[in-house]
């Protein structure tokens, strides 16, 4: 499926009010992408059409379910770090069997502090240059300037605020959080994966092993009967004789 396929497709959905109950949670990925201004989502949804889809997510929360289709998938979480996104602005592709979704970012809270990271500009409200004071002007002094009429140096304004420095400082640490958590979810998968593959490898050990005392107990049972077929046969041939 083309990423055109399912744009054309996609519609938003709603979050229905009731719920199968063979309902499973697909594999999936979330990014946060600071610079990019932007959470991801990525889903693993194999062999599902974009028109089973239902993508429906909100400011706060994520929700996607595929209660169409026979494998019923539904994935609803909350966004991470008290994020809010455009609900309005979403961007979902089918990358073969994954569902990328693109959210906006508008803002993020700081959970210590509860003050905004990060805040969407608004296009409509650009602010008005305020209109300059007129300088006032020095009296003209007969006699030479004292150190106190002399006027004082301007203060070099420092690069960047301290509250700059600790939101950057804050992002940073939330990119740090999200890189360890990815790599914990992957070690997770991997870990899954290699259980999976243990188990299926010990079951086709179990039934190869069947197999074979299968096939020795009927070859056993095979030679019983001609020995018996035998000594009838030998019986027989005493009684002619």
């Amino acid at each position: 499926m083309s990423t055109s396929d399912f744009d054309m497709i996609y519609v938003p959905g709603e979050i229905p009010t009731t719920i199968p109950s063979n309902v499973t949670t697909p594999p999936h990925s979330q990014k946060v992408r600071f610079v990019l201004k932007r959470f991801e989502v990525k889903i693993r949804l194999p062999k599902i059409s974009p028109k089973s889809i239902n993508l429906a997510p909100t400011d706060t929360e994520f929700y996607m379910d595929t209660f169409k289709h026979t494998k019923k998938y539904m994935l609803r979480f909350p966004y991470p770090q008290n994020i809010k996104v455009n609900s309005q602005n979403v961007e979902a592709t089918m990358e073969g069997e994954f569902l990328v979704v693109h959210l906006p970012i508008v803002e993020i809270l700081d959970k210590m502090t509860g003050k905004k990271l990060r805040k969407k500009e608004n296009a409509g409200s650009a602010t008005q240059p305020q209109a300059k004071k007129p300088a006032l002007k020095r009296k003209a002094s007969s006699g030479p300037a004292t150190a106190a009429e002399q006027p004082k140096p301007k203060k070099q304004k420092q690069e960047g605020t301290v509250g700059q420095k600790k939101n950057t400082q804050q992002l940073e640490l939330i990119e740090q959080i999200n890189k360890e958590q990815d790599e914990k979810r992957k070690e997770r998968l991997e870990k899954e994966a290699q259980k999976y593959l243990f188990f299926d490898t010990k079951k086709k050990e179990r039934t190869e092993r069947r197999e074979v005392k299968a096939a020795i107990r009927k070859k056993a049972l095979e030679k019983k009967k001609e020995l018996l077929s035998e000594k009838k046969g030998a019986k027989k041939d005493k009684k002619k004789k």
